[in-house]
């Protein structure tokens, strides 16, 4: 597992390969937002935990920081 953490107002964690069913293990009780795309989401939401879930379009495109 690879593990990359973003500092600023607070600190984010970002794990690479690790299990979802670990998941819970590194995450706090509160201020969870799940962020996923369609494919995945359909795949593994009922492996997820019970937290707020934004959910992207698919492929490159998509992906930007522009608001729409």
């Amino acid at each position: 597992m690879k593990k990359i953490t973003i500092n600023s107002s607070s600190e984010s964690k970002i794990l690479i390969g690790e299990k979802i069913s670990n998941l819970l293990t590194h995450l706090p009780n509160k201020n969870v937002i799940i962020i996923t795309d369609n494919n995945l989401n359909r795949l593994y939401s009922k492996q997820f935990p019970k937290f707020p879930i934004i959910k992207t379009g698919l492929g490159e495109d998509i992906k930007t920081l522009e608001i729409h």
